[in-house]
């Protein structure tokens, strides 16, 4: 998962709202091994909306499109982290094909209008995508989770293994030179 700051972040840019409050959560929801549980489990995903429109009864339309992103964001995150894994070519699709496919099967509609909204936002202000992508994997965390992923691929070869993590995170470095410039 991205950092809170990069939530609160995008959360400021795309709605003009971010909330700790929601990022605690959707992160910890007071219940151990729950981590992001509203995307898997539809009593909880309820639950949580149910606490969205008792806490922010004026700005329940924000709340929950904020919850949303912060959902989005996760999955990016671990979307990314398996496109630097193996080869890919356009990381800025790969992200806009990420938000597309992303869905919460027990509230669609509401899901579909926030992704178009992120969507649109993004094809509005293209640079943003990359400073957004920039966000999610300059960070040491992002690039442990890739070489983890990378070196999972030779589990039995021990210099296969470190090679191929360190070729996954110089395709990292190699993506940040260019978009950093």
């Amino acid at each position: 998962m991205p950092s809170w700051r990069v939530h609160k972040k995008w959360g400021e840019k795309i709605l003009s709202f971010s909330s700790r409050q929601i990022d605690d959560m959707i992160d910890y929801g007071g219940i151990p091994g729950l981590h992001d549980a509203g995307r898997y489990n539809e009593g909880i995903y309820h639950a949580n909306m149910k606490t969205l429109e008792y806490n922010y009864p004026d700005e329940l339309d924000r709340a929950f499109k904020y919850y949303i992103l912060h959902h989005i964001l996760d999955v990016v995150e671990q979307k990314l982290v398996s496109y630097f894994a193996r080869s890919g070519h356009n990381i800025r699709q790969f992200v806009i094909e990420t938000i597309k496919s992303f869905e919460i099967p027990w509230d669609k509609e509401n899901v579909e209008n926030v992704k178009w909204e992120i969507i649109e936002y993004f094809e509005n202000n293209p640079s943003e995508l990359d400073e957004l992508i920039v966000d999610i994997i300059k960070t040491k965390k992002f690039k442990r989770k890739v070489y983890t992923a990378c070196k999972n691929k030779y589990p039995f070869i021990k210099e296969m293994a470190e090679a191929s993590g360190q070729r996954c995170v110089q395709k990292i470095e190699r993506v940040l030179q260019i978009f950093e410039r």
